[in-house]
Order: C-alpha cells, then structure tokens, then sequence
C-alpha cells in the first residue's frame, strides 16, 4: 500500500523550483567592486599562459605506499622536487597573477551555462578544442531554457514510467 501511494505521488507530483541558486551565486560575485575583482587579472594570465596547456601531472610524484595511481605534488627534499622551480620560473606570469588576484576581495566571475561565456571569458576558460563545444547561446534564453527543461523531463519520465525508479527533479 505504502508503495502505491509513493508510486503515485511520484507520477502525479511535478517539480516546482523556488530558489535560483545560480542567480544566488551571481548575486554575490556581482556584488564585487569592479577594481576588486580578480577574474580580470586570473583571465588575462590564462590566455596569455595558455592554461589548458598547463602539464601538471608531470609534476607530481607516487605516493609512499599508495596504489599506482595515487599521486602528489612533490615536497621540499622528495624526490621530483628538482622540477619544481624551473616549472614555476616557466609559469611566473600565473603565479604572479595568484598572487595579485588573491589580495583582491573577490572572484567577480559570474556562474552559467557553458555556452554564455563569450569573448575573453570563453578564451580563459576553454581550451581550442572545447571552445567550439560550447558555443554561446543564439536562442532566445527564455525559449531554450524551456526547451532543455522539456526535454530533460521527458527523456527522465519516460524512464520513470519503465523501471519505476527515477524521479523527475529539475
């Protein structure tokens, strides 16, 4: 019985989001004065340092007694250490720009779909190959918001409806 009425309460019940947390985030990073905000500065060394460039990885050392995949960056006096400041003198232009930006009192990016990032945004945070992943939105916000929305709920009700198990929350 107690299934039925979870069953049904499942079918009949649709979602009814009150909060827009995304627009909750970009209230505060908005909320940054211009002249503190670090995103100008952290963007700008992206693009020219090239960021997605950046081989990390081949920093980073095993871990003492750790599995094959469990790494980490080197310490003072670990082995690997030695690649530690020649990697950095290469990137000194993105370490500088940490440095400048983390005195700033804020990051004053805003939070989004991949696709509404443009311009120099679009630079800094995708590599060549992902920039032509995510292409800015060219339709009307309100009408693809609504489409996704469809059709994210659909695909999930028809699921629901064969394995009775899924709940469409968006």
């Amino acid at each position: 019985m107690v299934y039925i009425v979870l069953g049904a309460l499942l079918m009949l019940r649709h979602p009814n989001p009150s909060v827009d947390y995304v627009a909750r985030l970009n209230q505060a990073a908005l909320a940054v004065p211009e002249a503190q905000r670090a995103w100008p500065i952290y963007r700008k060394a992206w693009i020219e340092g090239k960021i997605w460039d950046l081989k990390l990885h081949e920093l980073e050392v095993q871990t003492a007694g750790g599995g094959p995949q469990e790494t980490h960056p080197p310490h003072p006096g670990e082995a690997g250490w030695e690649k530690v400041a020649p990697f950095l003198e290469q990137h000194a232009g993105l370490l500088n720009a940490a440095r400048q930006g983390g005195l700033l009192t804020g990051m004053g990016l805003t939070s989004g779909p991949e696709r509404d990032y443009v311009g120099a945004d679009r630079l800094a945070l995708f590599s060549p190959d992902e920039r032509s992943l995510a292409q800015p939105n060219t339709l009307d916000a309100d009408y693809a918001s609504r489409l996704w929305r469809e059709s994210v709920c659909q695909t999930k009700l028809m699921t629901l409806r064969r394995r009775h198990s899924m709940v469409c929350v968006l």
